[in-house]
C-alpha cells in the first residue's frame, strides 16, 4: 500500500518519530521504494512478518545496509517467535527509540494537530476539516469557545445568557411566591398577587431588553442547521475539553 499512497507516506515520515513498514519479503522493486524513506527525518524499521526469510530478500537488505545509512538493528524479523513475543519486541523498539526522540526534541520542535494540518496543506493531501460544513461548525463552535476561555465562566454567563443568572432567580422566587403565598396583614392577598406579577413583569422586560447575545444566537443557528450541527457540537466538545 505504501507504493500506492507515497504522497500519505512522505506526509508520514516528515512528520514521525519513527516509521514501521510490515511487509513479507523484499524484492528490487520494494528497495527502491525503501531508499527515500531511509532518507526521511523518521527513523524507519523494517519489520519482516513472514516466518522466514528467502535468500533474494536477505541479500537485498544485506546490499541496502551496506549503501545506505540504514543499520542492522532498525530490521526487525518474527521468525519463529508467537504473537506475544514480537508483539514485546515491537514495543521494546518503540519505546526506546521515543525515549530517544524525547531527549533530542524540544519543546519548540515537538508540532500540535494544527501544525501538523498545515504541513499536510503544503504537500497537498485533503484534511476533513477544510470542507465546507465541518469549516462552518469549526468556526461557530470557536466563537464560543474563545469568549468562556476569555472570562470566567460566572462572567461569561452573566454576559452571555441573560435569560438565566440572578434575574432568572429573582422571577423563580416569584413565581413559588404566588404558588404558595403568604398572608400579608397589612395588605390583601390579591394586592400582594398583583404585586408579585408586576415585579414579575418588570423582570421579564428586563430579561427582554437585553435580548440574546451574540454567542447564543450562534449557539441556536448552529444547531437549528442540520448539516452542521454534528460538526459544530464536535467542535464545541474539542473546545471545551482543551
Amino acid at each position: 500500500e505504501a507504493k500506492d499512497f507515497q504522497l500519505q507516506v512522505q506526509f508520514l515520515t516528515n512528520i514521525s518519530s519513527a516509521v514501521f513498514i510490515f511487509i513479507d519479503n523484499v524484492d528490487r522493486g520494494l528497495i527502491n521504494s525503501l531508499k527515500p524513506l531511509i532518507q526521511s527525518p523518521a527513523r524507519t524499521f523494517i519489520v519482516l512478518t513472514g516466518n522466514s526469510v528467502n535468500r533474494e530478500t536477505k541479500d537485498h537488505l544485506h546490499n541496502f545496509i551496506a549503501t545506505s545509512v540504514m543499520e542492522k538493528n532498525q530490521i526487525l524479523l518474527r521468525g519463529t517467535r508467537n504473537n506475544a513475543e514480537f508483539t514485546e519486541t515491537l514495543r521494546s523498539t518503540l519505546r526506546n527509540n521515543l525515549e530517544i526522540t524525547h531527549q533530542q526534541e524540544t519543546s519548540q520542535s515537538l508540532k500540535s494537530l494544527e501544525e501538523l494540518a498545515g504541513i499536510a496543506r503544503d504537500m497537498g493531501i485533503e484534511i476533513d476539516e477544510d470542507g465546507k460544513l465541518c469549516s462552518q461548525g469549526k468556526a461557530r463552535s470557536e466563537t464560543i469557545c474563545n469568549g468562556i476561555k476569555g472570562d470566567s465562566i460566572s462572567k461569561y454567563k452573566l454576559e452571555n445568557m441573560s435569560f438565566q443568572g440572578f434575574t432568572w432567580k429573582q422571577i423563580s422566587k416569584i413565581e413559588k411566591d404566588q404558588c404558595r403565598p403568604k398572608h400579608r396583614e397589612e395588605m390583601s392577598t390579591q394586592k400582594y398577587c398583583n404585586d408579585l406579577e408586576e415585579k414579575k413583569r418588570k423582570l421579564r422586560n428586563e430579561q427582554r431588553q437585553k435580548g440574546i447575545s451574540a454567542d447564543m444566537k450562534t449557539f441556536i443557528t448552529a444547531l437549528t442547521d442540520s448539516d452542521v450541527r454534528k460538526y459544530f457540537l464536535q467542535w464545541m466538545k474539542f473546545g471545551l475539553d482543551s
